[in-house]
């Protein structure tokens, strides 16, 4: 068998897994989404760019302005916002696949490698989580192959939208100037050019076009910092505050996995003799593995901040396998020069899906992809079967606030003011934790605080103060609205409401009910069943 058939074959067999994934997993949306798409629509429908449809307590709740802007769209032309970014998703993909197989000098070799990526369920769950998790990997993977190609205004576009997406990105804005500046240095030793020209070459970076491309990403960024402090009274959005930082500091071991992981592709990039750009992406990398190795991640799911320090890293290395390869950097191979080129690429690209294997066995358990595949259709029984009959009560006499820790999808559906008690989206709450003040500023007209219906009430996120606080307004435990059997949205209220207490009826019945045994229930319906509000 040659081996442009092997490769084609596992080329082919990964394809296929992906199909199989994009059918389990794309019906998962994960409620964090929910709380960037708000801002459209708070802003379409009541004039305001907050997390809350009201002035009180304007909070920066996401960190990817991208999505939030793009969140608009949806809400103006009243189209339902999760089959709008569902659909964006694709487009994402589709364009990233276009941009990735128009650079490569081997088509075959470079998709293939790119097909063995997208065979893992961690691909399909970030991609169609809602997040921004996969436009971010893959702006920032296309920004690093512009970079090896020295097509700096692309590389510099990329890097922007990376910027935009998340966080992390930010610190491109400084390394992004420095890295094409050494690598036109660069250029010039390889050039054999005297000392004079190489100094000359510096000058020109400097009064060049090169120059300005560089600087272009920071640009935009101080004047959305701007912007936030501005708006929001704070720089930095509202998660830097509550979980940036883990009170336990850093965790060597989180850290070593992620490294290891995270950054094992480079070793294909080696092996093909590159040596600048895995140096360059080296340097970005180790001061985002520590920030990740020392803060509190509470939306790691499927070891999303592995991904994504997997993703763009392997991304690279895909192009790099694909590339011109004349010989192993580590091996000498002696090869007829015909053969040479495609037996070397063939090789790495093998390598590059044993270490794709790898990464799936390591960071997906077939208890967590049950879970995941069953998250969202649990939450249309419970979070959002909750926002959109709080919507529905808007119509009675009553006052339209509400607390609740999942800042998503209630809060989406509701239209209501949510006093979210863990502090993604109160910045009061960030700030000063959970107090009398703030409860008696909001003043929740009910309460649903995180339970496991066997144990009780979570002993977190300001519980204590919540308790005490309803005990002097004279609330009391009305129900559980189920999600899972271990986890449920215990409703307390001074009056109980007929039509939450049939919503903890039929909740329990819709997901009282073990992840095995519920996930063969849901899994004859077609994913996009679940592209829906």
């Amino acid at each position: 068998m040659s081996e442009h058939r092997i490769i084609k074959y596992l080329g082919a067999i990964a394809v296929f897994i992906f199909f199989v994934n994009f059918y389990t997993f794309s019906r998962f949306t994960v409620d964090d989404a929910f709380i960037t798409w708000r801002y459209g629509r708070n802003l379409i429908e009541y004039g305001i760019w907050g997390y809350n449809p009201i002035l009180l307590d304007l909070t920066q709740a996401y960190t990817n302005p991208l999505y939030a802007v793009i969140s608009i769209a949806p809400a103006y032309l009243g189209i339902d916002t999760v089959l709008f970014f569902k659909i964006l998703s694709i487009i994402i993909v589709a364009f990233f696949l276009f941009q990735f197989a128009d650079r490569l000098h081997n088509r075959l070799i470079g998709l293939s490698s790119i097909a063995f990526l997208f065979a893992s369920p961690s691909l399909t769950i970030h991609l169609m989580s809602g997040l921004e998790t996969f436009a971010y990997v893959a702006f920032l993977g296309l920004s690093f192959i512009g970079l090896e190609r020295c097509e700096y205004k692309r590389a510099a576009l990329y890097i922007l939208l990376a910027v935009l997406c998340r966080p992390e990105a930010w610190l491109w804005t400084v390394l992004l100037p420095l890295a094409i500046l050494t690598i036109e240095i660069y250029r010039g030793r390889a050039s054999n050019l005297t000392s004079p020209k190489r100094n000359l070459t510096i000058m020109n970076f400097f009064s060049s076009r090169c120059a300005l491309v560089a600087i272009v990403p920071g640009i935009f960024l101080s004047v959305m910092l701007l912007f936030h402090k501005i708006h929001f009274g704070y720089f930095l959005p509202n998660t830097f505050y509550v979980k940036s930082v883990s009170s336990a500091g850093l965790n060597p071991v989180t850290f070593v996995m992620l490294a290891t992981l995270g950054l094992l592709p480079l070793v294909v990039a080696v092996i093909a003799g590159k040596k600048l750009m895995p140096a360059v992406i080296l340097i970005y990398f180790l001061p985002v593995i520590y920030n990740y190795s020392s803060s509190d991640l509470q939306m790691n799911f499927n070891w999303r901040f592995a991904f994504q320090v997997f993703a763009p890293v392997y991304i690279y290395t895909a192009y790099v396998a694909a590339s011109d390869v004349r010989k192993f950097r580590l091996i000498d191979l002696d090869i007829p020069s015909k053969q040479h080129t495609i037996h070397v690429n063939t090789c790495l690209t093998l390598l590059l899906g044993f270490i794709s294997a790898i990464y799936t066995l390591q960071t997906n358990r077939a208890s967590e992809l049950v879970h995941l595949a069953n998250y969202y259709p649990r939450a249309l029984d419970s979070h959002a079967a909750l926002g959109h009959l709080l919507d529905r009560l808007k119509s009675q006499p009553i006052d339209n606030t509400f607390l609740l820790g999942d800042a998503g999808m209630a809060a989406f559906h509701s239209r209501w003011v949510a006093l979210d008690n863990v502090g993604l989206g109160s910045a009061l709450v960030a700030h000063n934790g959970v107090t009398h003040e703030i409860l008696d500023e909001y003043s929740p007209q009910y309460v649903f605080l995180h339970a496991n219906p066997d144990t009780g009430v979570w002993q977190r996120f300001g519980y204590q103060q919540i308790l005490s606080w309803m005990e002097r307004k004279e609330f009391s435990f009305i129900c559980d609205i189920f999600w899972k059997q271990d986890y449920s949205l215990r409703y307390f209220a001074r009056v109980p409401n007929p039509q939450i207490q049939k919503l903890c009826l039929k909740s329990r019945e819709a997901n009282y009910i073990g992840d095995r045994s519920y996930f063969w229930t849901q899994a004859a319906r077609f994913p996009w069943f679940y592209w829906r509000e």
